[in-house]
């Protein structure tokens, strides 16, 4: 049984960390939209990526 905590235990980190990474992720999103635009790919990668983010976020969630 206490593999099974290990692995619900990784499973909750793994959550804890993409959090936290998305996190960050928005936090350089609202930086990048106060800088000057010279154009929106790198905001358009950023949203993307947070989106992705979420997504996963979301999956881990429902599984954990």
């Amino acid at each position: 049984m206490q593999h099974t905590r290990g692995v619900v235990a990784s499973e909750h980190g793994r959550l804890q960390a993409l959090v936290a990474k998305r996190e960050a992720l928005k936090e350089l999103i609202r930086e990048e939209k106060k800088r000057p635009s010279t154009g929106g790919d790198l905001l358009r990668r950023l949203k993307l990526e947070n989106l992705k983010l979420k997504d996963e976020i979301e999956e881990q969630s429902r599984h954990a």
